[in-house]
């Protein structure tokens, strides 16, 4: 199945589980009756279980549904081209925001509003004017996390 729209990586459903940190280490997985869901991308993995528990070992360092970490994904890219910032940075900026949240449900609060919302809330300290038009030349920017923190979960390009 493929997934993540625009973002290019693959969804795959698989009849096994056993550890899934011993798994991402290539040991060979316990078969079971739980279902575990691989999304893979370039140097990460986030495994997510289908009660909707994930581990935080790919783009994202919060515990997050599929759909929301999509939705991550949105925000992102979103502020990659309202910003002109590097998606990379996107994603750190994300993970050093959230980082200590959990979205385990279907109808979680981020889902309230659009990404371009969370976009413009992340990147800047205030926004005082929503709109499109807007003079942000005098907005302040929050500062981008440290290049060697953890929040940097993918390479820049």
């Amino acid at each position: 199945m493929r997934g993540g729209g625009s973002y290019g990586y693959e969804m795959v459903e698989a009849p096994m589980l056993g550890d899934p940190l011993a798994l991402m280490k290539g040991a060979e997985p316990h078969l079971s009756g739980t279902r575990i869901t691989f999304l893979g991308e370039r140097r990460s993995v986030t495994l997510c279980i289908t009660d909707g528990t994930c581990a935080m070992t790919g783009r994202y360092l919060m515990k997050a549904r599929p759909q929301v970490q999509e939705f991550f994904n949105e925000i992102a890219a979103d502020m990659a081209l309202s910003f002109s910032i590097p998606f990379a940075e996107a994603v750190a900026r994300i993970n050093q925001r959230w980082r200590d949240q959990t979205f385990l449900h279907d109808h979680d609060l981020i889902f309230h509003e659009y990404a371009h919302y969370w976009a413009m809330n992340i990147y800047f300290i205030e926004v005082p004017d929503w709109n499109p038009e807007a003079d942000r030349s005098q907005w302040q920017v929050r500062s981008k996390p440290e290049s060697d923190s953890e929040f940097w979960t993918i390479a820049e390009a």
